[in-house]
């Protein structure tokens, strides 16, 4: 149960057209009953903040509620390993990142004992995909007559109808 001090404090409307007095704007009265605390009600506060103080930090908790598997984001394990993150980056595939999603900007989470364990395995120099070859052009057939693109008799008829059309 709430001593009576700390119990809620209804807010009356008040009338259209009528503005509150500032000794009793909803501000003033909070500030009013934070200026009442009882001497019992101040010593609780303090002793539950000194709780909270003793808990682990916010950000640990946070973490661990977003990534209950333990996995990293690039910028943290670019800290544990100390490089930079653009380094984590381009070595994603080497450091055994996960993907989540799909997309050329998926979201990367990496496993620490897997990103460690492939750091200290011998590197072997890493080549890239081969290309796949182009195809070849065919010369065209010397027996298949072509259309001729711009026949001299031509150009000048073709000029006026691009001029025609833009107009």
């Amino acid at each position: 149960m709430r001593p009576p001090h700390l119990a809620p404090q209804r807010l009356r409307a008040a009338p259209a057209g009528h503005r509150r007095s500032p000794a009793t704007h909803p501000r003033r009265r909070a500030s009013r009953a934070i200026a009442q605390l009882a001497p019992e009600t101040i010593e609780q506060i303090a002793r539950r903040v000194a709780q909270l103080l003793q808990q682990p930090a916010p950000e640990t908790a946070l973490q661990a509620a977003h990534d209950p598997a333990g996995l990293l984001t690039a910028t943290q394990l670019a800290k544990q390993l100390g490089v930079s993150r653009s380094w984590v980056y381009e070595n994603a595939r080497r450091l055994g990142a996960i993907t989540l999603g799909q997309g050329p900007r998926a979201r990367l989470r990496f496993d620490l004992q897997t990103a460690t364990a492939a750091l200290q395995a011998p590197s072997t120099p890493t080549t890239p995909p081969p290309r796949p070859a182009r195809r070849q052009r065919r010369p065209a057939d010397p027996a298949v007559p072509l259309l001729p693109v711009n026949p001299s008799g031509l150009r000048g008829l073709l000029a006026r109808t691009r001029a025609r059309r833009s107009r």
